[in-house]
C-alpha cells in the first residue's frame, strides 16, 4: 500500500464554499452561484486498484466555459462505496484545506494528465485526482482516515489509470416573463435562461449561476434589437435555485448593467424584489423605471422548462465581470 508524500505544500484555504462541514444534507449551494461567468459541469469516475475497498467514486467538476487551465469552483462527489463511511450524498470536496486545484480543458475535454486536485475536506478525510503530491494517485479515503498523510484507507488508484472525465448533460432551458405595473412603458418582457442540469449527478436541489440569460421579446419602444444577451457587462447578481427540475422564483435573482446604463433584473434583492428592463437610453444606474418595471415581481412567472422544437435555442456567451460588491440603491 502506498502513502502520500510527507511533504505537502501549504494548503490553499477555500475562499468560496459556504457550508462549513463539507458533508451536506438536503440541497447544495454551488460556489459557481457566486461567480458571474458561465460554467460547465464535467463528470468524473475512478475505480479502486490499490486500496482496501472495492468500488467506484463518481462526481462532477465545475469549470468556466471554454478551453484553458482553471481552478474548479466546485468538486462534487455524488457516489462512493458505503463502507467508506460517507452517509450523505452529494457533498462538496472543495472545502477545508485545498492542496491543489488545476484543470486543463482542451477542445472541450478535460486533459486528465494535466489536471489535478487534492483536498483535506473533512477532519483527515482526503480526496485526490491525479495528485502530484502523491505520485499521480487518485483516491478517496475512509471518512475516519487516521491522518492527512495516509491515502490508502479507501479507494486508491496509484497511477490514475482508471480516472476518466466526460462532459455533463446539455443545460436546461427555462422560459421567463414579467409585465409592467410601475414603469413608463406598457407591455411584457420574455426570454430564456440556461442552467446546468445537475439532476443527472444526483442533485435535486441546488443553486447555481446561469450560463445564458437572453431577452427574446420586449416592447420595440425600449430601443433594443432582439434577441438580447443580458449576461454581459456588470453582473450584480446571478443565482438560481432549482428544486425538482423547476426554478424557485422566490429564491432566484439576476441583475446586470449590460449596455451603458441599461439595466435588467429578475426579482432583484437590491431593488426590493423588482423585475425590470430599462430603456436602452436609461440615464443612470440608479434608475429602473424608464421601461418595463414590475415593482415587486407579482407577474414574474414561475420559470417553466422550455422545450424547443426543430432548431436549438440561441446560444449567447455572457462574459460578465466577477464580484461586483457594491449594492445599488434604486429609485422609482
Amino acid at each position: 500500500m502506498k502513502k502520500s508524500k510527507k511533504i505537502f505544500p501549504a494548503p490553499i484555504k477555500n475562499k468560496f464554499f459556504n457550508i462549513g462541514s463539507g458533508i451536506l444534507t438536503a440541497g447544495i449551494v454551488l460556489n459557481s452561484a457566486n461567480i458571474a461567468n458561465a460554467f460547465t459541469a464535467y463528470n468524473f469516475s475512478l475505480s479502486n486498484e490499490d486500496g482496501p475497498v472495492s468500488g467506484i467514486v463518481e462526481g462532477a467538476v465545475f469549470l468556466p466555459d471554454g478551453d484553458g487551465t482553471f481552478p474548479a469552483s466546485d468538486v462534487i462527489i455524488t457516489s462512493a462505496p458505503v463502507s467508506l463511511g460517507y452517509t450523505t450524498f452529494p457533498f462538496n470536496a472543495l472545502t477545508g484545506n485545498i492542496f491543489g486545484n488545476s484543470f486543463t480543458v482542451d477542445d472541450g475535454v478535460i486533459d486528465a494528465s494535466k489536471s489535478f486536485f487534492e483536498s483535506q475536506f473533512f477532519n483527515n478525510a482526503l480526496f485526490g485526482l491525479n495528485t502530484p503530491f502523491s505520485g499521480g494517485a487518485s483516491y478517496l479515503t475512509d471518512i475516519n482516515n487516521p491522518d492527512f498523510e495516509t491515502i490508502n484507507t479507501g479507494i486508491l488508484d496509484s497511477d490514475s489509470s482508471t480516472l476518466t472525465y466526460s462532459q455533463g448533460s446539455p443545460p436546461l432551458t427555462f422560459n421567463f416573463s414579467f409585465s409592467n405595473n410601475s414603469g413608463k412603458v406598457d407591455g411584457s418582457v420574455g426570454g430564456l435562461i440556461q442552467l446546468s442540469d445537475l439532476s443527472v449527478i444526483g442533485l435535486d436541489i441546488y443553486t447555481i449561476g446561469a450560463s445564458s440569460v437572453v431577452v427574446t421579446s420586449a416592447p420595440q419602444s425600449l430601443g433594443y434589437s432582439l434577441p438580447l444577451d443580458v449576461l454581459t457587462g456588470n453582473i450584480f447578481r446571478n443565482s438560481f435555485t432549482v428544486d425538482g427540475g423547476v426554478i424557485d422564483a422566490s429564491n432566484s435573482f439576476f441583475e446586470s448593467q449590460f449596455f451603458n446604463n441599461a439595466l435588467f433584473g429578475l426579482n432583484t434583492p437590491f431593488s426590493s424584489g423588482a423585475s425590470y428592463l430599462t430603456d436602452i437610453n436609461n440615464p443612470d444606474v440608479n434608475t429602473i423605471n424608464t421601461g418595463i418595471l414590475n415593482s415587486d415581481s407579482p407577474t414574474l412567472t414561475s420559470f417553466a422548462v422550455n422545450t424547443p422544437e426543430g432548431t436549438s435555442i440561441i446560444t449567447l456567451v455572457g462574459l460578465g465581470i466577477l464580484g461586483v460588491s457594491c449594492k445599488l440603491k434604486k429609485k422609482l
